[in-house]
């Protein structure tokens, strides 16, 4: 005998009671370019704005109200949300044949599920891969040994050392195998001064000059601002000035006058676990890619009069090229150097 017929397959447009999001095929208010009667394009022209509170806009809004109006009723569905600027459509809590009616019925373009999602982010170091099981933070003993042993160079705006991301003990005069310190030396021209002394895991030594400005001038500087994390500190001004640039809105000093540098030396080897708050928005805890490194700043770029632009701000080469040279001979390990400009032959 012939096998009874088992059950129906449910067809594709069979779908289950939910919430959906249901899209018409007309061109939301955003994208449409004309052909619908009586209804001018809306869309902006290129290197324009939309301008969604236009006569136009206004007019093709209502026209997408009511057509979906009619779309919901067909399927006895009452829209509680309806959208006509970027995407023409409704939402609406519906029956699995509510659903489905709507799905075959002429002019939507497609009914989805709404789903719920969370706030949710992916700082760098998530995108880098140097977090979690497997990480690169993980190879090298955990997130605490990051980038421990070495010196990062930060050719910039130079650094804010009252900003957590770089916060560290007091440097001893105590020479230490270990942590860095304060000891005297003598500059490349043979005079006395104070240096930085770090040994490395490499077994290599950073030894930066410490740069002295007593006073209570914006210019002040001292070796009190120099830390077991801030081992270097230094600023080169000449090419600067030789154009006339004029040194009022920002520091002579390796003080950060833009924030640049400060911003682009946290990145790179920022503390972890500092709470990162921006005009009163707590954007939760921050950490540089190394961590456990030390910063030396080499502030050769100065901010103009307006902080809002870049373009009354100064770089000169042979300032910039005074602090790679330096870095170099104080012994970073590498160089941290976001700065634009200049042709493609320049040096």
């Amino acid at each position: 005998t012939a096998a009874e017929p088992g059950p129906a397959a449910p067809t594709p447009l069979d779908l289950p009671g939910g919430r959906y999001i249901v899209l018409l095929d007309e061109k939301p208010v955003a994208t449409y370019e004309g052909g619908e009667p009586g209804l001018a394009p809306t869309k902006a022209k290129e290197g324009e704005r939309l301008d969604a509170a236009s006569p136009q806009a206004k007019q093709y809004s209502r026209f997408l109200q009511n057509r979906q109006k009619d779309v919901a009723s067909s399927a006895g569905v009452t829209p509680d949300t309806t959208y006509q600027i970027t995407l023409n459509g409704f939402s609406a809590n519906l029956s699995g044949a509510q659903a489905s009616k709507l799905k075959g019925t002429k002019g939507v373009l497609g009914v989805y599920a709404d789903e719920v999602r969370h706030p949710d982010a992916v700082p760098s170091t998530q995108f880098l891969g140097l977090e979690g099981a497997g990480g690169v933070w993980e190879g090298v003993g955990g997130i605490d040994k990051a980038g421990a042993g070495i010196v990062v160079g930060v050719v910039d705006t130079g650094i804010s050392p009252e900003n957590p991301s770089f916060a560290g003990d007091p440097l001893s005069t105590t020479p230490s195998d270990t942590q860095p310190y304060l000891a005297a030396g003598t500059d490349a021209d043979g005079a006395a001064v104070t240096q930085v002394v770090y040994k490395k895991s490499d077994g290599g030594e950073f030894r930066s000059t410490v740069v002295d400005k007593p006073g209570a001038g914006k210019d002040a500087w001292s070796a009190a601002q120099y830390s077991t994390k801030l081992v270097g500190a230094q600023y080169f001004s000449e090419g600067a000035a030789a154009t006339g640039f004029s040194f009022a809105y920002d520091y002579l000093s390796p003080r950060d006058g833009a924030g640049h540098g400060s911003h682009t030396a946290s990145t790179a080897a920022g503390n972890n676990g500092v709470d990162a708050t921006v005009e009163g928005v707590d954007f939760g805890a921050i950490s540089g890619v190394a961590p456990a490194a030390k910063v030396a700043a080499y502030k050769a770029c100065y901010d103009g009069p307006d902080p809002l632009v870049t373009t009354d701000d100064i770089c000169a080469l042979s300032d910039l090229l005074g602090a790679i040279d330096q870095a170099t001979a104080d012994g970073v390990d590498v160089i941290n150097y976001s700065i634009g400009g200049g042709s493609a032959t320049s040096v």
